[in-house]
């Protein structure tokens, strides 16, 4: 039976996580790979981007540039800095990576070429030196590292996309999985023998799939989907697929499931893609979950840290890495223990390989060492023996925690010695060098040095001051070759040194270096039984470096707490009945101006209903009029320079173009002013010209953008170019270059005066829904809103002097079928988007610089809109510190929406907000102007009213004490002056009683008798006869 489940019961292993740990400004994109995109050793973590380079070490920008997107990697796992990785462009490189301090590699130290089409997969093997399985698209092939010009062997294909590969443990078998109906099959290789063993029919599901081997045994985990999308893990018998041991159901949901299993403990981890949550089940006969972790952001990909860089002092069994859009976020998995417990640890995995590619290739069988006790339980000399408890003062893990804070997310941590070189002797296998990360755990007193365990199984701990020069990297060819025979152990140390006189914070120590007498590193060895605190005879402190600052937030944006409010009801239009709900996609639905607002009808005919904004209202319940096409409307807008002219494209390839009368449509339109005619197919979307009047754009399903003088009524120019449908267009701020993003999955820049091809051309969203394009920060950058390969809306940023580089930034939002609008204010660089459909509405500020996307707080509605459209900023409240002023379109009515920015002294004006803004609607130059090659500039105005003080020259406020001054505390009286004062006060204001007798004094009184006795006049009481009522 499992420990963990029988002894510990079900919350005996649980995650935990803190936020400084987590590595932040990271830069995941959405991949379309078959790997995990994640990937640790003991002292680095690996992950890949959607663009082709290749990130290792974010506290140096370490990077590798490749010529394509990286599929997969993963480290080898007998020496921490050799990295392979597999990519788009069919080849395998293996990486060398060196320490942060030194020059990294120009190019990569192995390159392979399998020659089978795209690479998805790369897997080291678990016993053999310089072994790789590299996973094509429909076949596996076998390298040694070693033998560059062709693989040892091909093994058989399959059927179709080949979707996971994993190792059995001792390195005999290999286990891939395929996406016809998620097909498994376990092969053999050797020399005699390169064919499927065994294969089994899995879930009848296209999706991915995953397999791995249950520890060493004749066990396979595979996760899929069945016919009814439900995410299930089973377990199988290697030596008899006919059908699966077990299963166990997750629910549905679109992430594929990513297991990771820990042969030591027997946990098993299944993580879902996208999906915010992280379980834990074991895989003894499908046993119930252990526990299960609700993570604060979708998951990209997860890894898990090898077993020798966990935290054994805090039983920690466990450690997954999670990759987020933004984070790489570890979670532990800890058994609450009070002290080291040898139970937990059993002999794991050593670092040493067991034999050479060419031997495991000509069959030798031999697994992989286990490693020294030191290594296995690293509190105890021997299995047999069980650690003594540590003492209470503070002491410092033999293993230090795997790092993982923003500032320095990849320390050396416990690394293995490099390996052997023939001028220098090879470390013994019983010790252990280890480098002290440059943070220490927080419970280390600054002050003094850390206590530890007498009984600790080591010969000494040496923490020099002197540091020596990095060594030298090792070169691929030293990995390659077997390790020499090791050398014996030097003898123990049993003094115990005298404690150092100070602590001083210095630079982070070197790395270790390969001979014994490392003066940086932490030297273990399991030949006695005491462990020692030795320091050099010249050093008189010992240096140690300042805890970690806690990470720094980021920046922010001034607008992150924009609120958006409903204006009231009396400037709504209400009891809006026949509204269009079909428009097309490329179309925002309806469109207003300062003046007026147009709507789209669903009555036959085309119809567009015109509302003028001061007569906001309840409509009538029939006889509006209306603007009639006469053929279903494709797209419409506002001349920006006449608020009365309309054009309309409709799906007989004409724009149509509409004068609309002074004061709103009095009779229904029938006939419009003007028509224009030149396309061949039904028109996407019109969009006017920034600057010149009368110059019109048009997108076509004919693939071309034309160009169109409204004065003259002739077309002007023809763009070519697209080989697809047209998603969206926008003119550059100036004027002088059109942007357009298409279904091919190409953006496009026109300089149309010049050519009628695309100056400049790239990558575009991977989604083939729909997409919208605006220029932002002065038309530095293009902000893209469209699909990623799984149809999540995402928001992206391209460079417009580097389009062909493709997206520099990216904002996954949500999963929606409708396409983000986007809604960009050059003022204040904030992008306002919402669908059709939505009830949330995103705010971004845009930035020139990391992280370019600053998200605001968001505005939600009660119902779906059907479109949002703006105002001009003249129209903004600026008293109320309003940025945005919009129209929402529901189904029955149209509201104001005004965005404003929080602010405290709103009676200055807040020029921070409002700068000078560009009076766009006022034109710079007409069409044929333009076409001549004249180029105009649109005046600024201010926005300041003449009343109000810019809150720069504002005085600035009183800043109140929040306590009275010293000398108040210093005068003040005790208790008896203050009840003398007290006493004074009240005789002063009542006055003295003897100088001023009161008026009753004077008055005589009666005799005492008359008080005492009855008058002898007055009968007895007794002759008084009771008066009844």
């Amino acid at each position: 039976s499992n420990g963990f489940l029988v002894k510990y019961s079900n919350n005996s292993v649980r995650p935990f996580s803190i936020i400084l740990g987590w590595i932040s400004n990271v830069r995941a994109g959405s991949f379309t790979s078959q790997g995990n995109h994640i990937k640790s050793s003991t002292r680095l973590v690996a992950f890949n981007t959607d663009q082709a380079d290749l990130i290792t070490d974010l506290s140096s920008s370490l990077s590798f540039s490749l010529s394509d997107l990286i599929t997969d990697l993963d480290f080898s796992p007998f020496d921490d800095n050799l990295l392979a990785t597999c990519s788009a462009d069919e080849t395998v490189k293996l990486w060398r990576v060196c320490e942060p301090e030194q020059e990294q590699p120009g190019g990569a130290e192995v390159t392979l070429c399998p020659g089978e089409g795209r690479l998805e997969l790369v897997a080291f093997h678990p016993t053999s030196s310089g072994l790789l399985a590299v996973g094509s698209t429909k076949t596996a092939q076998l390298w040694d590292t070693r033998r560059q010009q062709s693989p040892l062997a091909a093994l058989e294909p399959h059927g179709d996309q080949l979707q996971s590969l994993s190792w059995k443990q001792d390195g005999s078998l290999l286990a891939s999985s395929c996406k016809v109906s998620q097909s498994y099959n376990i092969q053999s290789n050797s020399v005699s023998s390169c064919v499927s063993l065994q294969s089994a029919q899995g879930l009848q599901s296209n999706k991915d799939s995953r397999i791995l081997w249950v520890k060493d045994s004749d066990h396979i985990l595979t996760t899929g989907f069945d016919q009814m999308r439900g995410r299930e893990v089973r377990l199988w018998d290697s030596r008899k697929m006919g059908s699966s041991l077990g299963s166990a159901n997750l629910g549905t949901s679109n992430g594929t499931l990513m297991p990771l299993f820990d042969p030591d403990s027997g946990l098993l981890t299944v993580s879902g893609m996208v999906r915010c949550s992280l379980l834990s089940p074991l895989t003894d006969s499908m046993k119930a979950a252990v526990s299960h972790c609700l993570t604060e952001a979708p998951t990209r990909g997860v890894a898990m840290v090898p077993k020798l860089a966990l935290d054994v002092l805090s039983c920690e069994v466990m450690r997954v890495l999670q990759l987020t859009d933004s984070f790489i976020v570890p979670i532990n998995y800890h058994v609450p223990r009070k002290e080291f417990h040898a139970d937990l640890y059993p002999d794991t995995l050593g670092r040493t390989a067991a034999m050479s590619a060419a031997e495991w290739w000509k069959g030798l069988k031999s697994p992989c060492s286990p490693p020294p006790p030191s290594l296995s339980l690293p509190l105890s000399p021997s299995p047999s023996l069980p650690p003594s408890p540590p003492p209470p003062s503070p002491s410092l893990p033999l293993l230090l925690p795997f790092s993982l804070s923003p500032s320095l997310p990849l320390l050396p941590l416990s690394p293995s010695p490099p390996p052997p070189s023939p001028s220098l002797p090879p470390s013994p296998p019983p010790s252990l060098s280890l480098s002290l990360p440059p943070s220490l755990p927080p419970s280390l007193p600054p002050s003094l040095p850390p206590s530890l365990p007498p009984s600790l199984s080591s010969s000494s701990l040496s923490l020099p001051l002197p540091p020596s020069p990095p060594p030298p990297s090792p070169s691929l060819s030293s990995y390659l070759s077997l390790p020499l025979p090791p050398s014996p152990p030097p003898p123990p140390s049993l003094s115990p040194p005298p404690p150092p006189p100070s602590l001083s914070p210095s630079l982070p120590p070197p790395p270790p270096s390969p001979s014994l007498s490392s003066s940086s590193s932490l030297s273990l060895s399991s030949s006695s039984s005491s462990l020692s605190l030795s320091l050099p005879p010249s050093s008189s402190s010992l240096s140690l470096p300042l805890p970690p600052s806690p990470p720094s937030p980021g920046p922010s944006s001034k607008f992150r707490h924009l609120q958006g409010a409903v204006l009231h009801r009396d400037t709504h239009f209400t009891n809006l009945k026949g509204l269009n709900l079909t428009t097309p996609g490329e179309c925002d639905g309806f469109c207003t101006n300062r003046h007026r607002v147009a709507v789209p009808l669903a009555t036959a005919g085309g119809q567009i209903a015109i509302f003028e904004l001061s007569q906001a209202g309840k409509l009538a319940d029939t006889g509006l009029p209306t603007i009639q096409n006469s053929v279903n409307v494709a797209d419409f807008s506002w001349d920006p320079f006449n608020s009365h002219r309309l054009v309309v494209a409709g799906d007989d390839a004409k724009i149509r173009v509409w004068q609309v009368p002074e004061g709103g449509l009095t009779e229904t339109l029938t006939e419009p002013e003007t028509i224009l005619q030149g396309h061949t197919e039904k028109i996407y979307s019109v969009k006017f010209h920034p600057l010149a009047s009368g110059l019109l754009a048009s997108s076509s399903y004919d693939q071309t953008v034309r160009l169109w003088n409204l004065e003259s009524g002739d077309e002007v120019k023809a763009l070519r170019g697209h080989q697809d449908q047209i998603f969206g267009m926008a003119w550059s701020p100036d004027g002088k270059l059109l942007a357009t993003v298409c279904k091919d999955g190409k953006l496009r820049i026109y300089d149309p005066r010049k050519s009628a091809e695309p100056v400049q051309e790239g990558a575009g969203p991977e989604g083939h829904r729909g997409a919208r394009v605006v220029w932002v920060c002065d038309g530095k950058y293009l902000m893209v809103s469209g699909f990623d390969s799984r149809s999540e809306r995402t928001l992206y940023l391209h460079s417009v002097e580097s389009l062909s580089s493709g997206a520099i930034a990216s904002a996954p939002t949500d999963v929606s079928p409708s396409t983000l609008i986007p809604f960009y204010d050059p003022d204040t660089s904030v992008v306002i988007l919402t669908g059709k459909g939505d009830t949330r509405v995103y705010i971004f500020e845009i930035v020139p610089e990391a992280p370019y996307f600053l998200e605001c707080a968001s505005f939600n509605s009660s119902e779906p809109h059907k479109g949002l459209a703006f105002l001009p900023k003249t129209e903004c409240v600026v008293q109320e510190v309003e940025v945005a002023r919009g129209l929402r379109l529901s189904k029955t009515s149209i509201e104001p929406v005004a965005f404003r920015v929080p602010r405290v002294r709103k009676e200055f004006f807040q020029d921070d907000v409002y700068p000078d803004t560009a009076v766009w609607w006022e034109s710079s130059l007409t069409a044929s102007a333009w076409l001549a090659g004249s180029d105009g500039k649109h005046q600024s105005i201010s926005l300041k009213p003449k009343d109000m003080t810019p809150v720069s020259e504002a005085p600035k406020e009183v800043q109140v004490r929040k306590y009275l001054p010293s000398s108040h505390y210093l005068e003040e009286k005790t208790d008896e002056q203050k009840k003398d004062e007290l006493l004074s006060a009240m005789i002063g204001k009542l006055g003295n009683m003897e100088d001023n007798p009161l008026p009753q004094e004077s008055f005589q009184g009666v005799e005492d008798d008359e008080i005492l006795g009855f008058p002898a006049s007055l009968p007895p009481i007794s002759s008084y006869h009771p008066l009844i009522l």
